[in-house]
């Protein structure tokens, strides 16, 4: 789903999908600016979030993390 700005005049794009198992992939797309994908898998003892931030046109500085929710 795009949502705009008319004062900045910027564009942001949100993707999100259901996967198996309660999973869902979110892509967030700021054209010029950056993309971030998120994965969150909730797995037998807790959620699991992995998220990849990509700077746009610029992949040498991206970044991945890992976090992890335990269910007590």
């Amino acid at each position: 789903k795009p949502s705009f700005s008319l004062k900045s005049g910027s564009v942001d794009y949100e993707y999100v999908r259901s996967l198996g198992g309660d999973a869902e992939l979110t892509v967030n797309a700021n054209p010029g600016n950056d993309v971030t994908v998120q994965w969150d898998d909730p797995g037998s003892k807790g959620l699991w979030t992995t998220t990849a931030k990509v700077p746009w046109g610029k992949p040498a500085g991206s970044s991945v993390s890992f976090k992890r929710r335990f269910n007590v």
